[in-house]
């Protein structure tokens, strides 16, 4: 069956959300990478360190910073467990809600947290303009 054109663009940004997880679980960092490389120039992160703390950052320190996280707990990886998108093809912006499952932080330990990617089309591309993310709560592996 045919996809419409919304959710062809649902398809592709949830695209992006499963290419970012895949390169940070393959620790490529490089913002040239798969899924970094749909980031727009103008991208922030509100990101929450597993120490605490929130920080925005844009894709250059997120990028370390989740660099760091990888480094100092070998076993760290991610899983989306659920995601939700919501287009608007009129405004050109797209919103993916995802559920996510951080396991080695420390290890042993099993985390969901909650996340948005937002989208907006730029130039003919559907780039990523913001993430925010929320830890949850800690639960048995």
């Amino acid at each position: 069956m045919d996809q419409t054109p919304i959710q062809m663009i649902a398809t592709h940004v949830e695209g992006i959300a499963h290419n970012c997880v895949k390169s940070l679980n393959g620790r490529n960092f490089s913002p040239s990478a798969s899924g970094w490389n749909q980031m727009a120039a103008i991208f922030r992160a509100d990101s929450e360190h597993p120490q605490g703390g929130i920080a925005e950052q844009g894709l250059e320190e997120h990028l370390e910073m989740q660099r760091q996280i990888a480094q100092e707990h070998p076993q760290y990886r991610l899983r989306l467990l659920d995601l939700h998108t919501e287009v608007d093809e009129r405004a050109g912006s797209a919103s993916v809600f995802m559920t996510v499952e951080a396991t080695g932080i420390p290890p042993g330990v099993i985390r969901q947290s909650v996340g948005v990617s937002k989208f907006q089309l730029i130039d003919g591309r559907w780039l990523c303009v913001r993430y925010g993310g929320a830890r949850g709560m800690v639960g048995d592996s």
